[in-house]
C-alpha cells in the first residue's frame, strides 16, 4: 500500500495489498477514480442553498452524480452561508442531489456548458401546506397533481429514518360538522396509506388526524376563497423521540 497507479484513460485507481502475516501476497484492487481527481475535472459549478420564501440557509449534504457513468461525486457539506462548489468535468449531464433535517430533498439535472453558479430554493419542512393538495369538494379520493407534492414528504422520511409524519385534515364550515370531521380523518387516512405504501414505510410512522372545522385559519369565513384556505391539509414532521 505505497501508492497508486492510474490507468491511462484516468477512470481507474489501482493499488496493491498485502497482510501482515503474508508479506509476499500482494493482491490487486480497483475501484473509479473520484471525479476531483480526474485531470479534465477543471470547471467549476458552484451555487448556494435557501429557503424559498424566508432566505434561510440550512445545514445539509450535496452530491453530484455524473448521470453517463452513474458515478457519485464525493458528497460536500453546505458551507455555513449555504454555498457549495466542486470542480467537474465541462460538456457532461450531472443530477445535483441536496438533502438535509430541515428541508424536503432536492433533485436537479443539468449540463454543465462552461463554469456555472445556481441558486436552489428549498422548502422547510416546518408545518407546510401544500398548494396542490386540495380535495375535490365532499371527496376523499388522490388526485394526480398531488403526488409530487407526496413524494417530497416520501423522500424526506425515507431519507431520515429517525422522522415520523403527522398529517392533519381541515374542511371549511359548509355541511354537517359530523360529516365534515368524518371527511377530514377519510382524507387523512388516504394520504397516510399512499405515503406508507409508496414509501414502504411502517404505518406507525405515520398520524392521520382529521379536524374538520374545528380549525379554521379564517373565522367567519365570508367568500370562497375564505372556505378554501380554510379547506387544507397540513404536514408536520418531527424526530420520532421529539414527538412534537
Amino acid at each position: 500500500e505505497f501508492y497508486f497507479a492510474i490507468d491511462s484513460h484516468a477512470k481507474t485507481l489501482f493499488y496493491a495489498k498485502s497482510e501482515a502475516e503474508t508479506p509476499e501476497n500482494l493482491d490487486l484492487f480497483s475501484f473509479p477514480l473520484p471525479m476531483e481527481a480526474q485531470p479534465q475535472a477543471i470547471v467549476k459549478f458552484s451555487g448556494k442553498v435557501t429557503e424559498e420564501s424566508t432566505g434561510e440557509v440550512f445545514e445539509g449534504v450535496v452530491a453530484v452524480v455524473d448521470l453517463e457513468t452513474g458515478i457519485e461525486i464525493s458528497p460536500k457539506y453546505l458551507h455555513e452561508d449555504g454555498s457549495f462548489q466542486f470542480e467537474l468535468i465541462n460538456q457532461k449531464k450531472y443530477m445535483l442531489i441536496i438533502t438535509g433535517e430541515n428541508f424536503f430533498r432536492i433533485e436537479q439535472m443539468f449540463f454543465l456548458d462552461g463554469e456555472k453558479e445556481v441558486n436552489i430554493a428549498a422548502k422547510s419542512i416546518k408545518t407546510v401546506r401544500f398548494a396542490s393538495i386540495e380535495f375535490d369538494n365532499g371527496k376523499s379520493q388522490l388526485k394526480r397533481e398531488m403526488e409530487n407534492d407526496l413524494h417530497l414528504v416520501i423522500n424526506f422520511l425515507v431519507d431520515h429514518p429517525n422522522f415520523s409524519l403527522k398529517i392533519i385534515g381541515h374542511t371549511d364550515s359548509d355541511g354537517n360538522a359530523d360529516f365534515n370531521l368524518k371527511l377530514s380523518q377519510e382524507r387523512g387516512n388516504v394520504i397516510k396509506n399512499y405515503i406508507a405504501s409508496y414509501g414502504r414505510l411502517s404505518p406507525e410512522r405515520i398520524e392521520a388526524i382529521g379536524m374538520g372545522n374545528k380549525e379554521p385559519i379564517i373565522k367567519p369565513e365570508v367568500s370562497e376563497d375564505d372556505k378554501k384556505k380554510n379547506r387544507r391539509v397540513e404536514f408536520k414532521i418531527y424526530k420520532t423521540e421529539e414527538k412534537e
